[in-house]
């Protein structure tokens, strides 16, 4: 995300360099709540072992492309042909068919090469960047920094210190990733 996506937030071209490493630190922070480094497309490589399951999950998604291989003796160079399985792109479940891999028993058996992540960020993601962006930058500009509760006219108030703070972490929760 650049700088210049932002609206609203009152920042000058020439303040645009100064923000632009806080507008990356924030869209990481919400890319590591979500358990990934980046929720731009790129590419993964992922083991399973052959233990009788007809599904595999893929930790990250949504996947733009697949490759899968299948091999008892670490020869991942044939590819498991497309119809001898079945990709739900956007939760990354993969539905087995063919009974060699069905039965199959060992370790890293399956090896999966794949494209995920977002061409564009959908919206809700790239609000809660603007959110952590906007909460980082006050916390920084308010020497709030270290300070978790300050008194106020015979009250107290919490200032949350995490980020992403709490209410991003509750919207990005669907974009977590696979377990």
């Amino acid at each position: 995300m650049e700088i210049s996506e932002l609206v609203n937030f009152g920042i000058s071209v020439t303040d645009s360099e100064k923000y632009q490493n806080l507008l990356d630190m924030s869209e990481l922070a919400c890319a590591k709540f979500c358990d990934r480094e980046t929720f731009s497309l790129s590419n993964y490589s992922f083991f399973a072992d052959g233990a009788s399951y007809d599904r595999l999950v893929l930790p990250i998604t949504p996947v733009a492309d697949l490759s899968l291989y299948f091999s008892k003796d670490r020869d991942f160079s044939i590819p498991i042909p497309t119809n001898k399985y079945r990709l739900d792109s956007v939760t990354g479940v993969i539905t087995f068919y063919d009974r060699e891999i069905l039965t199959a028993k060992g370790r890293d058996i399956i090896k999966a090469e794949y494209t995920a992540g977002y061409e564009e960020l959908p919206k809700d993601i790239q609000a809660c960047i603007a959110m952590t962006f906007q909460y980082a930058s006050k916390i920084l500009s308010s020497s709030q920094i270290g300070i978790t509760t300050r008194n106020l006219d015979g009250g107290t108030e919490s200032i949350e210190q995490s980020l992403p703070p709490l209410v991003v972490k509750k919207m990005l929760t669907k974009y977590k990733k696979a377990n």
